[in-house]
């Protein structure tokens, strides 16, 4: 008996080594694949920013460093990244044409073999039995696409609050007169209600910000996106109580820019809005419902990439369910970018947005926070995983 428990405890030895290092090698190619993946995208991002293979090819190489594959920075040589085009065929698919000019996209091939700057993956217990290690293989590529994007901006009253994230709390002293002829003296609240959100401490002075900084990012790709502007609120009708002090009325949705490249168009619209009183409540649903119209219209390029960015500082006040609206963009092939803004925004339901669609999710705590996430949209818009 005692030989034979020998041979089977050996064979459960081997059993778990080979699990061990069956799982550590799936792992390592895990890995791999999002090293090479970030890289492809740098690279890309790079080249369509700077107009230059060269800064495509540094980027894409100093990128891969930042990625750690087996426990050690993925080590790439120029030679592992091809230059060329991806072209998409007739089924939707897309084919990488290595060394086609302009080059548009970038391929960039991960390896840890014997012959690769990082070597081969040593295993745990594979060595014991003679072997040289794991040698992973892993090809990305990334190219600059046709974008077009709506910027769907929640324009509610809560963006003339001031950034502290406090309701009805506005920056103090505002140089910009309220709207009332005769505002009640003793009912402050009526002068805030009706003037336009403050100049330099109000959130919507924030969002002006930011999104310029965004149209700056954007047109500086050799390809700029088509960029529409649409904002969003509540409807409010003479019978509202804004519509009864003010004598005026303000539509939900609006469509305030429509798809194009004068991004001027985009900044006067945002400034404009800066001046006058703002009024209304949330309705995300409407916000996308709009948005999504816009690029799914005849001034719709078919084959863009189409994204909307959705941004509001509060939570849903009015409308239908969001992820209603969202449901409706992922069918129409259109991704969500969500942006909350200061820590009272509903977080949850823009993270389900952008989950839902494809997206991702960027929370600002405060104005330099909300200038850097669009930042970041910007940068990663004009890239795409093509392979």
């Amino acid at each position: 008996m005692l030989p034979l428990i020998a041979v089977i405890i050996t064979i459960l030895l081997l059993m778990s080594a080979y699990s061990v290092d069956v799982g550590y090698m799936h792992l390592v190619r895990t890995e791999l694949r999002v090293a090479t993946d970030a890289s492809a995208k740098a690279g890309a991002e790079a080249l369509a920013r700077t107009q230059n293979e060269a800064d495509g090819i540094a980027a894409a190489i100093e990128i891969a460093k930042q990625n750690m594959v087996a426990g050690e920075p993925l080590l790439l040589a120029p030679e592992d990244i091809v230059l060329g085009r991806a072209v998409q065929r007739g089924d939707g698919s897309w084919e990488f044409q290595s060394g086609a000019t302009p080059s548009t996209a970038l391929q960039v091939t991960g390896r840890r073999t014997a012959n690769s700057k990082s070597g081969p993956v040593p295993l745990f217990f594979a060595s014991m039995f003679g072997s040289a290690g794991f040698t992973p293989v892993q090809a990305a590529v990334a190219a600059h696409l046709d974008n077009e994007i709506v910027l769907a901006v929640d324009r509610s009253h809560s963006m003339a609050f001031d950034n502290s994230g406090i309701d009805w709390s506005y920056a103090p002293n505002n140089p910009l007169p309220s709207i009332l002829s005769n505002p009640s003296s003793y009912q402050k609240w009526q002068i805030d209600l009706t003037s336009p959100p403050h100049p330099t401490g109000s959130r919507w002075t924030a969002l002006d910000a930011a999104i310029d900084t965004f149209l700056n990012e954007a047109g500086n790709v050799s390809v700029s996106p088509r960029v529409s502007l649409v904002t969003w609120a509540s409807e409010i009708t003479l019978a509202s109580y804004e519509g009864s002090l003010t004598g005026r009325t303000s539509p939900a949705n609006t469509v305030d820019v429509a798809l194009g490249t004068k991004y001027d168009d985009v900044r006067d619209a945002i400034g404009a809005y800066g001046t006058d009183a703002m009024f209304g409540g949330t309705d995300m649903a409407g916000g996308i419902d709009t948005a999504v119209g816009v690029l799914t219209s005849g001034n719709a390029r078919r084959l863009a990439s189409k994204t909307i960015i959705l941004m509001t500082d509060g939570q849903q006040t009015g409308g239908r369910d969001p992820l209603l609206a969202a449901a409706d963009a992922r069918a129409a092939g259109i991704t969500i970018f969500t942006v909350t803004f200061l820590d009272t925004a509903d977080q949850t339901v823009m993270k389900q947005i952008a989950t839902q669609t494809g997206g991702r999710h960027y929370h600002a705590s405060n104005a330099e926070d909300l200038k850097n996430a669009f930042i970041e949209i910007a940068r990663d818009l004009p890239v795409a995983l093509v392979q």
